[in-house]
């Protein structure tokens, strides 16, 4: 089984893409690794794995030993910024999941942008993501936006590891004492809060990919015993069964179309036929389905949650 890990933070600039990175190099050295830049403004994959992995296939630029690189930098040869709107974003969203999921992998790595919106939400509803990585630095500004990061994690159902702290600290040259940039106050209450266990503390320095602390990293998602939420559904087309651990509910297709979140439903009076039946439902990530009606009505998704209450 392919186990998904995405490393997130909706802070900017707190070093995801070079953990990104460094995690993927450390799973590699005994596993099969897909890494998906999914920071499509911002990709820096192509150049971390250029400048710090040797490329041992002729035939394919983007395959690095037992990694496989999946970037939107396949797809144009010049540096020009990527200048569009979300749109034609999630659609190069769709194509890299679908690109990444076609090969075959121990592990994908997925690094994601900052920020809570689009891409984000693609990626959730794209990938069964078995497990998260919140990665952050210990300053008091960089701990409030992250916190956003859990929340959206959360929300979306995706089972969050831990954090990584990044830029912890200078390591001496002479000796091993540690001066730690910030206050430790601030990070361990941001861990206590959330009941999320520090994975790894990285050092400040010229080159954060060699820092020891992504070996342990990497012991820690391979040892990690994944756990995604599971639910499961039946659609009986005039009636959907839906099923977890704890609970089983059976919802008809009209009171389904009645509750059905889209900003028109829920903003205009509806009109439904008595015999409207479930032509279709697929799952959307961890979190929620996608209902396809017999009256051609299909924007809603459903929050499995708000389903069984």
């Amino acid at each position: 089984m392919t186990r998904i890990i995405a490393i997130y933070s909706a802070k900017g600039g707190v070093g995801k893409s070079t953990t990104a990175f460094s995690l993927s190099k450390e799973l590699s050295k005994n596993h099969k690794v897909t890494l998906l830049d999914a920071d499509i403004y911002g990709s820096s994959q192509l150049s971390l794995c250029q400048n710090h992995l040797k490329n041992q296939n002729a035939e394919n630029n983007f395959k690095f030993g037992n990694i496989s690189l999946v970037t939107a930098e396949s797809l144009y040869k010049d540096k020009a910024p990527l200048i569009w709107r979300a749109p034609m974003v999630n659609k190069l969203i769709q194509y890299l999941v679908q690109e990444a999921s076609k090969l075959t992998s121990d592990f994908i790595v997925v690094d994601l942008p900052p920020g809570t919106g689009d891409i984000q939400l693609s990626i959730t509803q794209q990938l069964n993501i078995s497990t998260a990585i919140v990665v952050t630095n210990a300053e008091k500004i960089s701990l409030d936006v992250t916190q956003k990061s859990v929340d959206m994690l959360r929300k979306t159902k995706v089972n969050i590891l831990g954090i990584v702290e990044n830029f912890s600290y200078f390591a001496c040259k002479h000796c091993d004492e540690k001066e730690f940039l910030y206050e430790r106050e601030d990070i361990n209450n941001f861990s206590k809060s959330n009941e999320l266990d520090i994975l790894a503390s990285i050092a400040f320095g010229k080159n954060p990919t060699k820092d020891d602390g992504f070996n342990e990293l990497s012991n820690q998602v391979i040892n990690h015993n994944f756990k995604i939420y599971p639910f499961n559904f039946i659609n009986k087309k005039n009636d959907l069964i839906i099923t977890n651990s704890k609970q089983k509910v059976i919802i008809g297709a009209k009171e389904l179309r009645e509750k059905c979140p889209c900003a028109i439903c829920k903003k205009n009076k509806l009109n439904i036929l008595n015999d409207i039946y479930l032509t279709s439902v697929d799952k959307v990530g961890n979190y929620g389905i996608k209902i396809f009606f017999s009256d051609g009505h299909k924007t809603g998704i459903y929050d499995i949650d708000n389903l069984f209450c």
